[in-house]
C-alpha cells in the first residue's frame, strides 16, 4: 500500500480528517498523534529531494535547485500553517 493510500485509509477508519500534500507521497514518515493533535510527518530531507528535482525541470541554468528548494520550504511549507492538521517534518541527525 503506497503512504497516501495508508494514511487516507487511517484518517477514515478513525473518522479523523488529515492533511496530505500534493507530490510529496514518498516523503511520508508517518501519523503522529499527541494530545488532541494529529498530523501526517514528512521526512524534510526527502521532501527537499522531491522539491529540488520538480525545481531543476524548470530553472535557469546558473539557478542551484536544492537552494531554491529550501527557501520554498522554509518560506511556503513550514511557514504555513493550514489549521490543526497542519503536517510536520521531522530531520534526523546525520549519519556517521
Amino acid at each position: 500500500m503506497k503512504p497516501r493510500e495508508w494514511v487516507n485509509q487511517w484518517a477514515d477508519e478513525n473518522e479523523m480528517p488529515l492533511l496530505v500534500m500534493d507530490e510529496y507521497d514518498e516523503a511520508i514518515v508517518g501519523i503522529c498523534r499527541r494530545f488532541n493533535d494529529t498530523f501526517v510527518l514528512y521526512d524534510r530531507a526527502k521532501l527537499l529531494e522531491i522539491l529540488a528535482a520538480d525545481i531543476a525541470k524548470d530553472c535557469e541554468p546558473d539557478d542551484d535547485p536544492e537552494t531554491m528548494a529550501i527557501e520554498h520550504f522554509d518560506f511556503n511549507i513550514i511557514g504555513g500553517w493550514v489549521g490543526e492538521h497542519t503536517p510536520a517534518f521531522v530531520e534526523y541527525p546525520p549519519e556517521e
